[in-house]
């Protein structure tokens, strides 16, 4: 009956149950599979949009506002300094999200007038990407702005770290 198949579906992501009847007229695996599919063609899209060196399509309001709050944090760090993901974090109002703050200054277009190269990681480290060579970009730009690397790729927080006036 029409109770049956409802229910059998209860285990179905809140954002598909209930939205169509989709889930009323399928079984339960079905409509995993299908909310597995949506996922991965969102998450493709959104790949190809960045390599045409397009932004994704924007997320929830308070997505964009966390970035917001976090590309305003990392545009106050000076010339020639670094702050550490957790820095931008904390600033931006969410802290321990590092890396919200990532993948925030990963959606950044190229001409976005933030300097994403400024923010490191907790070790004074430019953080390796494996989807491109980013992270020598990192570290070109700021060995440019005078901010200098042991021998380790390490950078001197206590020298080149920036110490933001919380007042």
């Amino acid at each position: 009956n029409s109770l049956n198949r409802c229910t059998s579906n209860v285990n179905a992501p809140s954002r598909l149950r209930g939205n169509d009847n989709f889930n009323q007229k399928f079984p339960k695996e079905l409509v995993i599979a299908r909310n597995e599919v949506t996922r991965q063609s969102a998450g493709s899209r959104s790949k190809q949009e960045r390599s045409e060196g397009q932004r994704p399509l924007a997320g929830p309001t308070s997505r964009n506002d966390s970035y917001a709050r976090i590309y305003t944090a990392v545009k106050k760090i000076p010339h020639g300094k670094v702050a550490t993901y957790g820095q931008i974090a904390g600033l931006a109002g969410i802290p321990r999200h590092v890396r919200q703050v990532g993948y925030a200054l990963h959606t950044l277009s190229d001409n976005s007038g933030v300097p994403w190269q400024r923010v490191i990681n907790a070790k004074g480290e430019v953080s390796p990407r494996t989807w491109s060579e980013n992270h020598l970009l990192q570290r070109i730009l700021l060995e440019d702005e005078g901010v200098e690397f042991d021998e380790h790729g390490r950078v001197d927080l206590i020298r080149f770290g920036w110490a933001p006036n919380l007042t």
